[in-house]
């Protein structure tokens, strides 16, 4: 009996070592043991503080939002209605004050129509240059030059919008025109010089945009002579 268990024995093989010398474990000394994580806890503090973070920011105290503006009375006129009040108000010379007419009357058109575009520039261009009276001074109507450069620049991208939906050749050599004038009144003389030969090409039957190409080439060429005011 004690053989055929001794013989068991060795064929199973030697006995499989028990506690922390497993085979995981084999080469390493006996008494040293893994060391514990002690931080494990970090990545769910940090899970913790965010979520308490979205929480305060969703249940805080918020400021009421301020009421929609009023309608003003244009948005009771037809885009036709609005481009005639509009027009009407800027013959007054109150340009400021025609532009929520002319806005309103260029959204309910998705500018199609060139003069509703040539309207809006016309009257930014007038309010860059207006001037007020102001303690017995003449002054600008603009706060600073950056506003009126602002305006400008803003004048010049309707009359682009303009000219895009312009059809017949007068209406574009006005429209090119028109972008001459004010980059003239801006000192760019060569882009304005230009922009009135462009309003040539565009209708030759029309000579005034010849004309003041030609004063504002003199200009250029001697500045010193008296060739013509600007347009």
């Amino acid at each position: 009996m004690t053989r055929k268990g001794e013989r068991r024995r060795d064929r199973s093989g030697p006995p499989k070592p028990s506690g922390s010398l497993g085979r995981e474990n084999l080469g390493r000394p006996a008494g040293r043991r893994r060391p514990r994580r002690r931080w494990w806890w970090l990545p769910a503090l940090g899970a913790v503080a965010a979520v308490a973070v979205l929480l305060f920011w969703r249940i805080r105290p918020r400021a009421p939002e301020p009421p929609p503006p009023a309608a003003g009375p244009w948005e009771r006129l037809t885009p036709r209605e609005a481009y005639n009040a509009g027009v009407e108000m800027m013959n007054k010379g109150q340009n400021l004050e025609s532009l929520p007419y002319l806005r309103h009357a260029h959204a309910g058109s998705r500018g199609q129509f060139w003069d509703v575009s040539f309207a809006i520039s016309f009257a930014l261009r007038n309010a860059s240059f207006a001037s007020r009276e102001q303690f017995g001074q003449t002054t600008t109507a603009t706060r600073s030059s950056v506003e009126r450069v602002q305006l400008t620049r803003e004048a010049l991208f309707y009359l682009t919008q303009a000219e895009r939906a312009a059809t017949r050749p007068r209406d574009i050599a006005e429209i090119r025109k028109q972008r001459a004038d004010a980059l003239s009144l801006w000192g760019c003389a060569w882009d304005a010089f230009a922009n009135y030969r462009d309003a040539q090409a565009a209708d030759s039957s029309w000579d005034e945009p010849a004309r003041w190409g030609d004063v504002l080439m003199r200009q250029m060429e001697h500045p010193a002579a008296k060739g013509g005011s600007r347009p």
